[in-house]
Order: C-alpha cells, then structure tokens, then sequence
C-alpha cells in the first residue's frame, strides 16, 4: 500500500513538473508579441488587406483571444470585416515539441460588409479570382510556414472555422439610383477539416431580413465543388423585387418564398433538386390589370441540371400546385442566355372544374358566374421552340373533356371528348355536345391560331334536337309571345323618336365554314326533317349558303347574308317555302295566331335590313314576298269573328277557300298587302297594311255570292248594296285597330260612288220604263208625250185623285237613297 501511495506520489508529482513545464513552454512559445508578428502578415498577404487586432489574450488550455479582430477594405478606408474577437485555439501536445499548431479559428460577433459597385463587381471580387495553371503542372506544396525570429514557429492550418453570432451587411449600388441594404443576422458559420487543397464540411445559419436561413454540405475550394443543402422560410420576395424590374411582367406586392434544396456542382455544371413554395401571393399582372391575384398559394418539387458552359437547362421533374391545381413540367432549355430553345412537356393531370377556375382571379372567372360548373378536364402539351415565336411554339397535345358540364340561366350545356393540338392547329376529336337533353357530335379543325384570321371549319350533327326543352330552360318561356295589340308608347318630351347607336363595325379575326345538320329538330311543335344550314363566315361577312329542311309535308329552304364591316350592320335573306302545311308554320312563328289558318303554304320571301336592335330593325327592314295558300280556310281570327258579327252571319266565322295569293311588302315596319281571296261563296281583295306591332289598316273589298247574301239581306247596310250581275253582293269594308281587336267599317267614299251609280242607273231604268211604255195596248209610246200620272206626281204629291200610291221622281229616290247612306 505504501508502495502504491508513493508511485502515485511520484507520477503526480511528475504530471506537475510536466504542466508546469508545457506551461512555461507556453508562455515562452506563445507570447502576444509572437502572434501578432505571426497572425498579422500571414493574413494580409493571404487576403491582401490591411489587418489590425486589439489586446491578445494567451490562455493555456483555451487558447488565444485576439480581440477588436479587423480587416480592412482593400484601399484601407473601410472596414471589410469587424469582429469582437478572433479566437484561436492551438493543440496541447504539439507544445511539447516546441510547436504551435492551431486547431481552431473563430469569429466571434463579426460583422461583414459587402458591397457591389456599380460597374457589377463586389468589394471582395479580387479575393475570388484563382491563378490558372497548366494542365501538366503539379500543384504546389504550401510553403512551410514561416519562422518568427528568435523563437519556434506557430503553424496557421487550423483544422476549425468559425463565426458565432456575426451580421453581413449587403449594399448594392449597381441596381437603383439609391443603394440598396439587405441583412444577414445572427450569421453562425462552421468549417472543420479545413484545407484549400480538399472538400471540408461547412455549415451556415443566419436570418435574411428576419427569413431563417441555413446552409450545409461540403466545399472544395481548389475544384471549386460544392455539395448543399439550402433551407430558406418565408422569405418576402418584394424586397429583392427592384432586381426583377425589367424583366417581372407586373407588380408583385407580397410573396413569401421558401426553399428546400439540395445542390451539387462547379461553376460549370450544377444539379439541383427540392422544394419550392410561395405563400400570400399578391401580384397584378401588366396584361391583365384588371385582374389582380390576392392570397395565392404554389408550391414546386423539382430536380434541374444546369451546364453554364452549354447554357442548358434540363428539367428532369417539375412538379407544382398552384391553389390547389397540380402542373408537372419536364424538357429542356437550351442556350438560355443568348438565344433560347425551349423543349417542354406540360401535363395537368384530371383535374375539376370547379377547381380550376376557384384557382384564378374572380375578375377572370366573372363570365361564369352562376353557371354551375361541373367535371374534370387533362391536358397534355408539348412546347418547343422560341418563346417569342409562339406561332411555332406548341407542337402537339391533348384536352381531354370529362362530362363537362355548367348552365347557362337553366340551360343545362355538357360537353366531353378530346381537343388535338399539333403546331399551329386544333381539332376536336368525338365530341359530344348535350344542351337540355339533345346530345350533338361537334366535329371542328380551328388552323392558323397564332394569327389572323384563325380558321376554323366545324360539323355539328344530331339525331334529335328539341328546340323546346332548350329555349324553355334558357327562359325563353317567360317570355309572353307577341300580343296583336300595338305597344303602349310612354310620353316623350322629344318630338322625333332616339336614334338607333351604331354597333358595327365588328372586326372578327375568324374564318368559318360550317355545317349543322340535324335529323330531326322539334320547335313550338313543329317537327323540322334533314335540317341543314350550310354558312361562311370571312371578312367579317356571315353568309348562309344554305338552310333547309322538311317540314309539316313541304320544304323550307333560304340564303341569307349579313355585313359586319358597316358601321349599321346590314343583312338580306331569301327564303322559299313549298307546299307545307300552314297550320304548323303559322302556330311555330305566331303562337297566337295557331289553329287559325289551314292549308298549303307557298312563299317567296327577300328581305334585307340593317342594325341589330329592334328600333334599328323596325325602320330599315324591308322585303318582297310571294305568297299562295290553296285548299285551306280562315277560321277562329280576330277578322273572321269581328267579319261575322259586324254582318251578323255566323257562317263568315269559318272562310274556306280555295286560294289566297298576292304580293306583299314589308317597309318602315309594316306589311303592305295587295292579295286576292277566292271562296265558294266569298271573295274579296285584302289591300293594305298590317304592322309588324299587329296593328292593321286594310280595304276587303268583300263580295258575298247570292245565297249568303240573301242570308244576311234583313241587314240594313247589305239591303242597300249593289249586286253585280251575276248577282253577287258588294260590301266595301274597311279594318283598322289591331289583329287581335280588328275594328270594321264601310268605306264611305265607296258607297257614295256606289249609291250614285245605282241611282243613275235606277233613274235610267225608271224613264226608260215610262218613255218607251205604250198608252193603249198596241200604242207606240210617244216619248214627247207627259202621262198624266207623272205630271200628277210632280204637282199634287204621293197620291192621285183616285187615291192609288204614286211613283216617287229619280230626285226623290237619290235623296232617299243618299239619306239612308247617312243614315
């Protein structure tokens, strides 16, 4: 036991001697004059500026403290980097060789200011700058380092670097008039293994403008590879936006950026790969001003290789979200910084509707409000080429349309199918088209779309459309039908009625030729066959070249032309009807006038006009029409039943015929009518005016034949009215007001020329009668002779002296008959 206490002693003892010992040796080999005379000249010649430092501090087992630690700018006027110490920390058994080899450098609350001038190079850009070598040249040995006179040699390789609790101040004056001042604090940086010649790790934590900010990995400072990891969050993109002023496409008021990256390279070839993401976007974009994004969200996966020295960018994954709606993009960029080549695939991968357009400014999305939308769509595109050549810029690619579906008021529209994209073209592939319940096949190629004028060439077939069903769920129902009666015009304090605005010309960059046909459409009833309309649009000129169809057993058939380059856009039309049943056409055009008029229907119609609102279409409207109707009748009107009981003969309420022809003319918003109507027992010649409003001003000149007449003869007005000679009862008829509430008259001026012809003629036939009458049977009448019955007449009154009635004079009867006319 003794002998253990006293080796302990004795190794105690020796351990002493030898602390004792490194630390006088330590305070011989490290004296603050020896570490200024070493630290000072190593680190300017290394860095080529001016190095100052405060009181040294020699600890034995921490090592040595230099503090007020400062590097000048290169011309001396400026502090490049301030600390508050540099701290070296040397190795404990090398002192026992009589060497100082320093384990450690650190920075302890540095500050470093970096500045970029305004020709572009920074305060530190000579420090930067690598001496080339030959290829075949052997790199150099660092030279040994360097003996303090009098003394051992302090070794500068630190295996450590550090900076603790340092601030990087970024002026930059080549971007703006005024500098701008951007902030690194609580800047951490660590370095082991440290050595020019191989990769050492490095680690960065610091704060950019208050945004947490790291960086690890490895740097090789003679190959000048790196290896790292990058974590930036919530970083406010608008404060570095004035270096994105000429090339930013807007204004960007708010973005918070971070990153999640990894990069690996040199300066001539780096990949990269992570994440990116941007919160509370807010920006307005100089295209669409009018349509601000506010809160937006995105985020992107990605991993980019780029070559500096081929000026290539290849994007082997991009993939971003933005609001919610996915995008992947995949290619390459090549000679990005001279001319650039784009090769890109952008895919949207099924997405909904409903998603997409809640991803997009409100402002964008206002035209489909209340419209329901529902379904999902895809796109797959392939770009490539210049960015500024957007003519050749999408090469191909896909749309795909899953039951697409919105409604337009209660029109209920879906569409699904595929939409081809190849360079400059799109074509729909097996669309379908469903408005209410009537699906369609669209077919269309749209060629040229980068210019003007796109060209476009569609198909539209159906088996059914039911015109009905959509017009109903468009609202088109609520709508009353024209009533017969005039419009009630409101009181106007101006004397001339508004004049139509203008609404032309309209300029349309489309070429568009056109087919719809369909087998059979359903309107008001009406059952339209083989429908067809054949139309160009070109120059801003719309022309049908043809519209058909089969309907109500005859054929409708027209052409038709309207100018959109007039300042009033002006149209013509021409339009044929043969043989159909009128019932039909007159119940689908003029609901109110159905089960009225039957019969078959013969019509040559042109009409040509100008101005698209009804005012416009009202005053310049004009047109020709031939019109036939055979083997039909007139029943259930508002003439007939107004005919009927203004002549008190009820069978005037059903007029059958067996023809009605004429020439009408439509003008300044009325039809003039100039027609004859053929019965078996009534004719007459409508002629005049019928409005477009319904209101009527028209002169039947109506004959009755002998058996109605004599039906309706009790009649005051028919028992005055000359018959022809065939016995055919003359009734000259005027109707005003309107069709529905038609309002009858005799035409007076007719009936008074009427009157003085029958009494001429009864006058003729009286003196006739009493000239030519013989006196005595087998007498000759002597005309100069007076009967005494007519001088009697003349002189005494309506009875002779034997009391018989007397026969009135020709002046008598014609006051008679022209009181009964004012009568």
């Amino acid at each position: 036991m003794r002998k253990l206490l006293k080796y302990f002693g004795i190794i105690t003892a020796i351990l002493l001697l030898i602390v004792v010992a490194v630390f006088g040796a330590a305070t011989i080999l490290i004296t603050p004059e020896r570490v200024r005379q070493t630290i000072v000249p190593i680190v300017e010649k290394s860095l080529n500026r001016p190095v100052s430092i405060g009181q040294i501090d020699v600890r034995l087992f921490s090592g040595i403290a230099i503090e007020d630690f400062t590097v000048r700018s290169k011309d001396g006027k400026t502090d490049f980097v301030t600390a508050d110490a540099l701290i070296l920390n040397y190795r404990f058994w090398p002192l026992f060789k009589l060497r100082v080899v320093l384990d450690e450098a650190r920075l302890d609350g540095p500050t470093i200011r970096v500045v970029r001038f305004e020709n572009g190079t920074f305060n530190f850009s000579d420090l930067l700058a690598v001496e080339t070598q030959p290829e075949d040249s052997v790199p150099a040995e660092p030279p040994p380092p360097e003996s303090t006179v009098g003394g051992p040699v302090i070794d500068l390789r630190v295996n450590k670097l550090g900076i603790t609790a340092g601030k990087l101040l970024f002026t930059d004056r080549a971007v703006a008039k005024q500098p701008l001042t951007y902030q690194l604090e609580d800047l951490t940086i660590t370095a082991t293994d440290v050595s020019p010649g191989n990769a050492f790790p490095i680690t960065v934590e610091s704060r950019i403008n208050k945004a947490p900010f790291s960086l690890y990995g490895t740097v090789n400072p003679q190959t000048q590879f790196v290896d790292l990891r990058i974590l930036l969050d919530n970083f406010d993109v608008s404060e570095v936006m004035p270096y994105l002023a000429d090339s930013f496409p807007g204004t960007l008021s708010s973005l918070l950026f971070s990153l999640n990256s990894t990069l690996k390279g040199d300066m001539n070839a780096i990949d990269t790969s992570g994440e990116i993401s941007a919160r509370q976007v807010d920006l307005t974009l100089a295209a669409l001003p009018g349509a601000p994004v506010k809160n937006a969200e995105a985020s992107l996966s990605y991993a980019v290789s780029v070559n500096m020295g081929q000026e290539k960018v290849s994007i082997h994954k991009a993939d971003a979200e933005l609001n919610g709606i996915p995008l992947s993009v995949t290619g390459s960029i090549d000679r990005y910084g001279t001319n650039p080549h784009l090769e890109l695939r952008t895919i949207l991968p099924m997405t909904p509707l409903a998603a997409i357009l809640a991803a997009v400014p409100k402002k964008l999305t206002e035209p489909f409000a209340g419209m329901n939308p529902g379904g999902q769509l895809a796109a797959d595109i392939q770009l490539a080429g210049a960015p500024d050549q957007l003519e050749n810029f999408i090469r191909k690619g896909t749309l795909t349309l899953d039951d697409i579906r919105f409604t337009s008021g209660d029109l209920p529209v879906k569409i699904a199918g595929q939409v081809l994209i190849e360079k400059a073209s799109v074509r729909g592939k097996g669309l379908i088209l469903q408005i209410a319940d009537s699906p369609a096949t669209l077919e269309f190629t749209a060629t040229n779309i980068m210019e003007t004028p796109i060209r476009v060439t569609h198909s539209l077939q159906a088996q059914t459309l039911n015109l009905d069903e959509i017009l109903a769920a468009a609202g088109s129902d609520r709508k009353k039908p024209p009533s017969g009666k005039p419009p009630a015009s409101a009181p106007s304090e101006s004397k001339s009625p508004p004049q139509p605005q203008p609404e032309g010309p309209i300029d349309l960059p489309l070429t568009v030729d056109g087919a719809i046909r369909v087998t059979n459409a359903i309107y008001h009833g009406l059952n339209v066959s083989n429908f067809e309309l054949l139309y160009l649009l070109e120059n801003n000129i719309f022309t049908v070249n043809q519209v058909r169809g089969d309907v109500a057993g005859g054929t409708i058939s027209g052409t038709g032309k309207a100018d959109l380059n007039q300042q009033f856009i002006t149209y013509a039309a021409e339009m044929s009807i043969e043989g159909t049943q009128t019932d039909p056409i007159v119940s689908a055009l003029y609901p109110p006038a159905a089960k009225t008029l039957f019969g078959n229907l013969f019509l040559k119609f042109n009409m040509n006009g100008r101005g698209i609102n009804p005012d416009a279409i009202m005053e310049s409207i004009t047109g020709k029409a031939d019109l036939r109707i055979t083997d039909g009748r007139l029943t259930g009107t508002g003439i007939t039943k107004g005919l009927a009981a203004y002549l008190d003969a009820e069978k005037l309420e059903v007029l059958s015929f067996k023809a009605i022809s004429g020439d009408v003319q439509l003008e300044g918003g009325n039809f003039k009518i100039d027609s004859a109507y053929a019965a078996k027992d009534l004719r007459m010649a409508p002629k005049g005016t019928i409005g477009l409003d319904g209101s009527i001003d028209l002169s039947l000149n109506l004959r009755l034949a002998p058996e109605l007449a004599a039906r309706i003869d009790g009649n005051e007005i028919v028992s005055q009215l000359l018959k022809n000679q065939e016995g055919w009862a003359v009734i000259p008829l005027n109707v005003a007001g309107s069709l529905s509430a038609p309002k009858f008259s005799l035409d007076k001026t007719v009936v008074q020329q009427m009157l003085r012809e029958k009494a001429v003629k009864g006058l003729q036939d009286q003196l006739r009668e009493k000239l030519l009458k013989p006196d005595k049977p087998g007498q000759t009448p002597n005309p100069a002779k007076k009967s005494t019955t007519e001088e009697t007449s003349e002189t005494t009154g309506p009875e002779d002296k034997t009391g018989k009635e007397k026969q009135p004079s020709v002046e008598q009867m014609l006051k008679e008959e022209l009181k009964k006319l004012i009568r």
